[in-house]
């Protein structure tokens, strides 16, 4: 099976005639219905490589799911006790729960990170023909197109995994059932009886038949998505050929010989800039037809512009990721990454994970744990927000960095405290900073400072009183 799989992708990479440039592919050409039909699973995946908006978007979360970086982690009974064990609970939990379990193990010294694994190779290599990043890029373009992905396991003769092959989802005629336990695939003319234990499915179900095939969030898109691209082909063959003559001549009499010669003369004298503008006589009634169309009547932006919009929301995709900015502000452009790690990416890498988990860690060692890192995303509007509220308690060397600054290694690991702007050093705790309350120093009668005061005040280690008293003199100055 696995030598018809690469005969199938080598024949795959020769050129093949992809028909007239002109000819609309999204359909069946020998329908007959009235109705034009439904885009299927064939065509949706085609539809990737010809409609640009449904390529953009798919293309991009694919590709970021596709770079998330996979970690493994081994948890034991106790710190000292080198005996591992499976943690149920933290294969299972959803990633806000797992995060807090690794902190709690991690405390105890129950978890450590594996870096030497066949697992965690298999993940990054993925197979001979892809890396592990197009592997799980192209899962996630199938997820997103008709709602399924299929990998297949290619094991060595020990039995384990050593390649995953990604299935287009219309290779898989057929699913389980009670009678068969497996998939049948066809590649190329050859057809395959696959067992269960041997492919990953990853299904997006059907409410319609949830015991079925998936459905892809495309499928819903199929009206607008078809819109968008005959809009897209009426405006190319408009400027291809304008689909039409610019004008329509007709006359009373006109035989086939005399609207041959009308023609040829009409086109010697008016063919070329040159002959612009240029009247022509004729010697009989003849009715001349302008034909015009406006873009602008048709409103031809505006529902390509409608229909791209509406395919964004329905994906649920931040446009400002897309360059799409018109009417946002300088808040949700910020917030964009941030939705799109939280709200895109996480629960798509949480359904690959969870089904990897289940399917795929086990060939292994079940007591594995499987989870990934993303790039982390700062809300910086928030941290700023949060710090300006005290601003005292990050030191100098943390708000250069908020900045993006590079630290002050002389005087950057200080604390800037409120109201007298002293300089702490950063081993000391805000909170032991000694302070002397302004209910304690004597009111100071003219406007001079009192040296006498000011000494004993250092004599006694008691550098805070000091600025406590200028502070004093500086609110009578301005009482006076």
């Amino acid at each position: 099976m696995f030598d018809n799989l690469r005969l199938k992708i080598a024949q795959s990479m020769l050129p093949r005639n992809s028909g007239s440039p002109y000819q609309l592919t999204l359909t069946s050409p020998t329908s007959t219905q009235s109705t034009a039909p439904r885009l299927g699973t064939s065509e949706l995946l085609d539809a990737y490589t010809t409609m640009p908006w449904l390529r953009a978007l798919v293309n991009k979360v694919g590709k970021s799911v596709g770079s998330a970086h996979w970690v493994l982690f081994n948890v034991s009974e106790s710190g000292n006790n080198l005996k591992s064990i499976r943690p149920y609970k933290l294969q299972r939990a959803p990633i806000e729960l797992r995060q807090k379990i690794i902190d709690k193990y991690s405390k105890k010294d129950r978890i450590r990170e594996i870096e030497n694994n066949p697992l965690l190779d298999l993940l990054v290599k993925g197979n001979s023909q892809f890396l592990g990043q197009t592997v799980f890029q192209l899962v996630q373009t199938h997820l997103d197109l008709v709602g399924e992905a299929f990998l297949i396991k290619e094991r060595n003769i020990l039995g384990t995994p050593v390649n995953l092959w990604p299935i287009p989802p219309d290779w898989i005629n057929a699913l389980p059932t009670a009678d068969n336990f497996a998939y049948q695939l066809t590649i190329g003319a050859v057809r395959f009886d696959v067992p269960m234990t041997e492919i990953i499915p990853f299904i997006d179900p059907d409410p319609a038949n949830p015991y079925g095939r998936g459905t892809g969030i495309a499928k819903s898109l199929g009206d607008e998505l078809e819109t968008d691209e005959f809009a897209s082909k009426h405006l190319k063959n408009f400027f291809f050929n304008r689909a039409r003559p610019d004008i329509i001549i007709a006359g009373d009499n006109l035989g086939m010989s005399d609207t041959k010669r009308l023609e040829e003369r009409w086109l010697e004298k008016h063919r070329g800039f040159w002959n612009a503008f240029k009247p022509h006589f004729l010697s009989r009634k003849v009715d001349i037809t302008q034909l015009g169309q406006s873009f602008e009547n048709m409103q031809m932006v505006d529902i390509r512009k409608h229909e791209r919009d509406t395919v964004i929301q329905v994906y649920g995709f931040p446009p400002e990721k897309f360059g799409i900015v018109n009417e946002s502000k300088r808040s949700t452009i910020a917030a964009a990454d941030l939705f799109w790690s939280k709200d895109v990416l996480t629960p798509r890498l949480e359904h690959i994970r969870m089904i990897l988990q289940e399917k795929l860690v086990p060939d292994f060692d079940p007591r594995i744990v499987l989870d990934y890192e993303l790039p982390e995303v700062q809300d910086s509007e928030h941290k700023l927000a949060v710090m300006k509220v005290a601003p005292w308690a990050w030191s100098r060397n943390e708000w250069r960095a908020t900045i993006g600054t590079d630290p002050d290694k002389k005087r950057g690991d200080v604390y800037v405290q409120q109201l007298n702007l002293n300089e702490v050093p950063t081993e000391t705790p805000v909170d032991e900073v000694p302070s002397a309350p302004i209910e304690d120093i004597p009111a100071i009668e003219d406007n001079t400072l009192d040296q006498s005061l000011i000494s004993e005040a250092v004599n006694n280690n008691l550098g805070k009183m000091c600025d406590a008293v200028k502070k004093k003199l500086l609110l009578k100055q301005c009482d006076d």
